[in-house]
């Protein structure tokens, strides 16, 4: 029970410094655009002005990213996001199963200023089951169960970096 209480009361602290610092109670799924993997299809060969940003692993960017899509990070994003357009639409992917890496790459954009930033729902992973283009071929090679875990572990550990500021 008082470890419960302890808890709780940390959590709270949190909260009240989160909402002090930020002026809001942490970010919320309204605060972020989603698209589809359709509409950035269409976005592509339409218009086709949409930027869009892999933020994953190296190793996951060369083993099939979307065609034309830039490489960044989530744990350079921070100081490379002066290189981005201000105001050109940005779509950015990963492949965490909460599309959490684009969501904080998208909020850190939004709080930077550059407005238009959007996250791909699904990331690569929907990108690729909706059968869309994969950038070196149609299909990507399958990686062994290890490689692909590796990169999703490189992918989560960049993601926690970015948050505690490193």
């Amino acid at each position: 029970m008082i470890v419960i209480a302890v808890l709780g009361g940390i959590f709270t602290g949190l909260v009240a410094m989160e909402r002090a610092v930020t002026g809001r109670l942490f970010a919320t799924a309204q605060d972020i655009v989603y698209i589809g993997p359709d509409e950035l299809k269409e976005r592509l060969d339409g218009r086709g002005d949409t930027l869009v940003i892999d933020t994953r692993s190296k190793a996951s960017y060369e083993g099939g990213h979307i065609p034309g899509a830039l490489w960044m990070p989530l744990q350079e994003i921070p100081q490379r996001y002066t290189e981005l357009p201000r105001f050109r639409e940005k779509v950015f992917y990963c492949s965490c199963w909460d599309d959490g890496a684009s969501v904080a790459a998208a909020q850190l954009l939004q709080e930077k200023g550059l407005m238009n930033s959007k996250v791909l729902r699904d990331g690569y992973t929907g990108w690729e089951k909706a059968g869309y283009p994969i950038e070196a071929g149609d299909k990507v090679p399958r990686r062994a169960f290890w490689d692909t875990l590796k990169n999703r572990l490189e992918d989560l550990w960049g993601g926690v970096l970015f948050l505690i500021g490193r």
